[in-house]
């Protein structure tokens, strides 16, 4: 099984997390392997399920639903 580098950047922790979680990792072997805290990988993804990326199959078991796709930045004028 291939794996996935370590990330700590907040823009580029979705797709980490999104890619663990297509390769079948449930919340707290992320934050392990990742070395982060299960507070903040769950952060993550409550947004991936806000942006219907994933979705949860059961307890502590989530799938994932399409392709990932970046979260819209906001601009500022």
């Amino acid at each position: 099984m291939e794996r996935v580098q370590k990330s700590t950047h907040n823009k580029d922790l979705d797709f980490v997390i999104f890619c663990h979680i297509a390769r079948g990792s449930y919340p707290s072997k992320i934050a392990k392997e990742m070395e982060i805290s299960k507070t903040r990988a769950n952060y993550h993804i409550a947004s991936l399920k806000e942006r219907d990326l994933i979705a949860m199959k059961g307890q502590g078991v989530w799938i994932a639903l399409k392709n990932y796709e970046p979260k819209e930045s906001k601009k500022t004028t």
